[in-house]
């Protein structure tokens, strides 16, 4: 599991984007009672950086994205309740799994569907904070520039995630952050 919203009281309900199994597609996947998956075009490949997302623009469509490319969509109807969870590196529903092996350097959560071409600049390195801000719900820059000591803080929400192991970026994509603007009044 990359990241997860789910209902931590209950095993089948929840949205993940993940790198599914032994077939490792990056995959959208939507749980309520049965799964409905779809996945990106390509596979990733062992020991490079990669940017994945999920779109879930309505409860008929789910989207993974790979380095900003996708193909098609699943339309299998779900609506996933009481959602009341969130994790990254993990699927946080009631039996936690789905750990993720590997480094996460940013993730974040939006609550309107992206369009393609925003997956694709944030497959580009452009920050979540250059897509649409506005609908930005939680940015967790994970040891990134923004982040400083508490790379498991959220800096757009009131998220705070309990961090398990060691954060690190090492060697990871360099990400593109607004500059801040200076005013001054004469």
């Amino acid at each position: 599991a990359i990241i997860s919203l789910a209902d931590s009281g209950a095993a089948d309900q929840y949205f993940l984007l993940r790198i599914q199994g032994s077939s490792e597609d990056v995959t959208a996947t939507t749980r309520q009672g049965s799964t409905a998956n779809h996945n990106a075009p390509t596979k990733p490949t062992n020991g490079k950086w990669h940017h994945g997302a999920a779109v879930f623009a309505t409860t008929s469509s789910r989207i993974a994205y790979i380095d900003g490319s996708t193909s098609g969509s699943n339309t299998s109807s779900k609506t996933p309740t009481s959602i009341d969870d969130t994790g990254i590196g993990r699927n946080v529903d009631s039996s936690p799994s789905e750990y993720f092996d590997g480094e996460i350097a940013e993730a974040a959560i939006w609550n309107v569907a992206l369009t393609p071409a925003e997956v694709a600049s944030l497959a580009a390195g452009f920050s979540p904070l250059f897509i649409r801000p506005d609908a930005l719900k939680a940015y967790w820059p994970l040891g990134g520039a923004l982040s400083g000591n508490d790379s498991d803080t959220d800096i757009m929400g009131t998220y705070q995630m309990t961090a398990n192991g060691s954060p690190t970026t090492a060697d990871s994509p360099a990400i593109i952050y607004p500059t801040s603007v200076i005013s001054v009044v004469v």
